[in-house]
């Protein structure tokens, strides 16, 4: 999580918040979303990144794997120009931001929070409810929104494809809100000094194993 004072510069944030809430629109309608990706990467002429077994038919996609598409070993000048494609597309008036400093980024290798085959009727859905649920969570932090995002993110947590990398999507979509649990982070909440030893005992102890709901919100 970050502080109002410590994003000042981050000029990243405001764009990525508002691409999230855009995104959402997207729930019922993920066809056109897998529509405008693969014409973001063929106008771009970027290398389209696998997103299912078929790099040709995406029957379906989670709006944490979207983030995934710029939030992973690229140069900053490509992130830019696939923003800029989104930001477009999505009727949004925002300018790509020219810094990504502190933010986390996936392994290429592990770009999806879903698996192409073996996956559950359920996953990809349910993902996008928790992207729904985090936004609402972090927006309006009722007692019962809590308690949604609980419930799903220990569902999602049983899904093949997702671990520490879901922390890093909530992040993303709100930075304000939640802290992303990667590995570097991680690294650094242990052995840096910076945190109080209780949080630091906290995410000390889970290594390896990913905290469920509420440990993960006593830690965000």
């Amino acid at each position: 999580m970050l502080t109002n004072t410590s994003i000042a510069n981050f000029d990243w944030i405001e764009v990525y918040q508002r691409l999230a809430d855009k995104l959402l629109s997207f729930k019922n309608d993920r066809a056109k979303l897998i529509s405008i990706i693969q014409q973001a990467f063929a106008e771009t002429g970027l290398r389209q990144p696998a997103l299912s077994d078929d790099e040709n038919d995406i029957p379906d996609i989670c709006p944490f794997s979207f983030f995934g598409l710029f939030n992973k070993g690229l140069t900053n000048t490509n992130r830019k120009k696939l923003l800029s494609f989104f930001l477009k597309h999505f009727g949004l008036n925002l300018t790509s931001p020219d810094s990504f400093d502190g933010i986390p980024v996936l392994n290429p290798q592990m770009s999806t929070f879903y698996w192409f085959s073996g996956r559950g009727d359920k996953d990809i859905d349910n993902l996008w409810d928790m992207f729904e649920i985090a936004l609402n969570f972090a927006d309006n932090p009722t007692t019962e929104n809590r308690t949604r995002f609980c419930q799903k993110y220990n569902i999602c947590q049983t899904q093949k494809g997702v671990k520490w990398n879901l922390s890093m999507g909530f992040f993303w979509i709100r930075p304000y809100s939640y802290l992303s649990l990667d590995g570097r982070n991680r690294w650094y909440m242990e052995t840096s000094g910076d945190f109080p030893d209780t949080l630091a005992r906290q995410v000390r102890e889970k290594r390896p194993t990913v905290p469920d709901a509420e440990e993960y919100l006593q830690i965000a």
